[in-house]
């Protein structure tokens, strides 16, 4: 099965928590950034603003001392012709998933 080119959900190993993400390459390296991330707890509020930005499953994890569960990822989708298209599906996960620790910025769907 390709793990590429993807829209995916992340979880906590601790707890319910979860992420939606989308990614080119394969999806378990895109994991284990995620947790790499986790290995430099930002230093300032600038810093943990871009940290939200690249991961927000990371800063849960730092900040709820959690563990990234990086071996029951959920392909939701995949097969993308391009990276708009990848972007617009990632955002519809979102939307259908409010409860998901995404930031509710950039690109926003209507459901109307």
């Amino acid at each position: 099965m390709s793990t590429q080119n993807c829209v995916y959900k992340l979880g906590c190993i601790d707890c319910d928590a979860f992420y939606i993400g989308e990614s080119f390459r394969e999806i378990l390296t895109r994991a284990k950034e995620h947790i790499r991330h986790t290995k430099k707890p930002p230093n300032n509020p600038v810093e943990l603003n871009q940290l939200q930005i690249k991961s927000a499953i990371a800063v849960h994890a730092i900040f709820d001392n959690h563990q990234i569960d990086s071996k029951n990822i959920k392909i939701l989708q995949k097969g993308f012709s391009n990276y708009r298209e990848r972007r617009v599906a990632e955002a519809f996960h979102i939307m259908l998933n409010p409860t998901s620790l995404n930031k509710r910025e950039g690109l926003t769907i209507h459901s109307t």
